[in-house]
């Protein structure tokens, strides 16, 4: 392979990894804000990938990767369950290439990407804006200046003007998106070159599927002539809808062939979200507009203009529904797939790897508690994945009573989902001296004896729990991603204890994670010939 060749694939590698992270992010916390009725959810979920694209990127600071994340955190949007997803994934990409022109402008820096930043968060309004001009036309920018003139007439502001308003907003957007990338940036520069102090899961196994919503029908096959006729129709809307309402007829006709042709598509169109801002902005418009003109509000002046403007987001809303399906044609599938499927195909592996490998960190009951560390934590992971620092065997490690035990539990639990197995040690809480330790298992809870002291102080161990951890972790591991195995040291470097089933599972394709007191820390290592280990140090955590 070239070296151009090669560089354009770290690229891609680096781009994907951080459109990971981005596209995880909007799947589980744009989730969780949609489901919390949380305001303003998109200005956030922007304002979050601003950050994460400039912490990940602070350290490499690569041209085109910015550009390359937009992309295929647009392109794992399609992977989402929810159905919109057309506005969010065009959204993401113009936030990933704004991102990139400010850097391309201002260069790999600080200033680079707080320009980009800002860029950014300024295209959600500028892209809000747009939405709303196709659906209400120019009439939603004559309410919205009728509506600053009267507040600026009441509240006696008279420099407020509707183009003063609109650059105080601006400034707004543009302000929090500096901010938030150069903390993003702050954040990124300030982490080490490490491994990740999480655990994570080394590669994909299967490609993510579509979750798509149960069907009604059978769908119709992609058109272009239904491409062509929606195209038109969103023209026609645009162009004569605002004043005239002769083409009203005609498009009504239309959309009700329209509507049952994509009548697995129209959920949205039976929700009461849908309309309410449609019947509150017409009717505003009849009020401050027409009835502003002379005419009443019940005017039929007033009425009508209303009414045309229900009609016109009710079509813009319908036709470019229509537009959505008929894009995915298998022709233009078919090319995509011919001209970019490997670099897509490459892009979409890596992203899966990332995804995996952050989802635990999203999952985790602090998460949300403790954003900084969290956000370090994604950062540090994307590392980590982009250069392949994965390793087999995780080695949590400290001094006596440091709490390893405690952090394995934390992991286990935090990693539950996604298939856990192995065993915790724990000695006899009601006992003053720890003369007794049992493990337990983590899928069952069931406990045996470990080991306990005799007369003489020495720690006697249980044949019966070794087969019994032994025998539960090989019959566990057939359906885990991640095997536990608590309290390894000096019995394993003598080739006793667990040191067959550690043998046995490093062969494996799973992740093994193992504590070992810090003392023992560099032979064990030696003793089973792990290359590359993951070491956590709790103490230092």
């Amino acid at each position: 392979m070239t070296k151009d060749k090669t560089t354009l694939q770290n690229k891609w590698e680096r781009g994907a990894v951080a459109g990971g992270v981005w596209g995880t992010s909007e799947l589980l916390l744009g989730s969780l804000l949609h489901n919390l009725k949380v305001p303003m959810k998109g200005y956030i979920m922007a304002s979050i990938g601003i950050a994460l694209l400039s912490g990940i990127n602070a350290r490499w600071r690569e041209q085109g990767l910015f550009w390359r994340a937009g992309l295929t955190a647009a392109i794992l949007k399609f992977f989402s369950p929810s159905h919109k997803i057309i506005n969010p994934a065009i959204s993401i990409s113009f936030e990933g290439c704004l991102m990139e022109a400010g850097q391309k402008i201002l260069g790999s820096n600080v200033f680079g990407f707080a320009l980009g930043g800002s860029l950014a968060l300024l295209y959600t309004l500028v892209h809000k804006f747009i939405r709303m001009l196709m659906m209400y036309g120019a009439n939603i920018y004559i309410l919205y200046a009728t509506f600053i003139e009267e507040t600026a007439g009441v509240t006696g502001l008279k420099s407020l003007t509707p183009v003063a308003g609109i650059m105080i907003i601006a400034s707004v957007y543009a302000v929090w998106g500096c901010i938030v990338a150069v903390a993003g940036y702050n954040v990124g520069r300030s982490i080490e070159n490490k491994p990740a102090h999480m655990l994570y899961i080394k590669e994909i196994p299967v490609a993510p599927q579509v979750q798509s919503e149960p069907a009604m029908g059978s769908s119709p096959e992609p058109s272009f002539p239904w491409m062509a006729a929606n195209l038109i129709c969103v023209i026609m809307t645009f162009i004569f809808l605002s004043e005239n309402s002769v083409v009203i007829p005609m498009m009504l006709i239309f959309s009700v062939y329209t509507a049952v042709r994509y009548r697995n598509m129209l959920k949205k169109f039976l929700k009461l979200k849908f309309w309410l801002p449609i019947i509150v902005i017409s009717f505003l418009s009849g009020v401050f507009i027409y009835a502003a003109d002379g005419n009443g509000v019940l005017s039929v002046v007033a009425i009508s203009g209303g009414v045309r403007m229900v009609f016109r987001a009710y079509f813009m809303a319908l036709f470019i529904t229509g537009i959505t399906f008929e894009i995915t044609h298998p022709v233009i599938r078919n090319f995509i797939q011919k001209r970019y499927g490997d670099t897509i195909k490459t892009a979409l592996q890596t992203a899966g790897i990332t995804r995996n490998a952050v989802e635990p960190i999203f999952a985790g009951r602090g998460a949300m508690k403790n954003p900084v560390r969290t956000f370090r934590s994604l950062v540090t992971t994307a590392h980590s994945v982009a250069e392949k620092q994965f390793a087999n065997v995780i080695i949590v490690t400290g001094g006596v009573n440091s709490g390893k035990t405690t952090f394995m539990l934390k992991e286990a639990e935090r990693l539950s989902f996604l298939g856990v197995c192995g065993f915790c040690a724990f000695a006899h809480q009601l006992e003053p001296v720890k003369d007794k330790y049992y493990i337990r298992n983590l899928r069952s809870n069931g406990t045996e004896l470990f080991c306990q002291r005799d007369r003489t102080g020495k720690f006697i161990f249980s044949e019966t729990a070794l087969q019994y951890g032994i025998e539960t972790v090989r019959r566990d591991m057939k359906d885990s991603k991640y095997v536990f195995i608590d309290e390894a040291g000096k019995l394993e470097l003598k080739g006793e204890g667990w040191f067959s089933l550690i043998k046995e599972v490093m062969k494996t394709d799973l992740t093994v994670v193992i504590s070992v007191r810090d003392i023992f820390l560099h032979d064990f290592v030696s003793k089973f010939g792990i290359i590359r280990p993951a070491v956590i140090n709790v103490e230092k955590i």
